[in-house]
């Protein structure tokens, strides 16, 4: 893994992980996966990083103070989609909700109201502790290789 943090262990820039899975019918599936801030001064490396994305996975930060910055998030990531001549709503998207040991998380079925109203797949998360984030990631390349395999 590539990473570059903060004294406080936010991601600064991004994160690359490549991971090789193997063979499926005579091609190598090979998954680049690019974690990027939500930080408004890191709108320019999002845009960057996402040119020519295959699969999606919007983590939106359940505490309740958060909720306007998820939405506009969500309307970034649209615009960028767009600026690339791709649309948001044929890319295979997952969303999870994370944080959501703390105590003053938004509901789920507010966040699935506000942020997904397509009901695409969505989890709840605790990344620190790992919970649902493999999951997360799993139905994310099933939906980049079903999308595959349909082209």
């Amino acid at each position: 893994m590539v990473s570059i943090t903060s004294d406080e262990n936010r991601t600064l820039y991004f994160d690359f992980v490549p991971l090789t899975l193997g063979k499926i019918k005579g091609y190598t599936i090979r998954l680049h996966l690019y974690t990027v801030p939500g930080d408004a001064t890191y709108d320019a490396n999002r845009k960057i990083i996402s040119k020519g994305l295959d699969g999606l996975v919007f983590v939106a930060d359940s505490q309740l103070e958060k909720m306007e910055q998820n939405i506009e998030s969500m309307e970034e990531l649209k615009e960028i989609a767009a600026s690339w001549g791709m649309d948001l709503d044929s890319i295979p998207l997952v969303i999870q909700y994370n944080k959501r040991d703390l105590p003053d998380v938004v509901p789920t079925d507010r966040l699935r109201a506000v942020l997904n109203p397509r009901r695409l797949p969505d989890f709840e998360t605790v990344a620190i502790k790992g919970k649902g984030v493999y999951e997360a990631l799993e139905a994310a390349a099933r939906g980049v290789l079903l999308s595959l395999k349909n082209t």
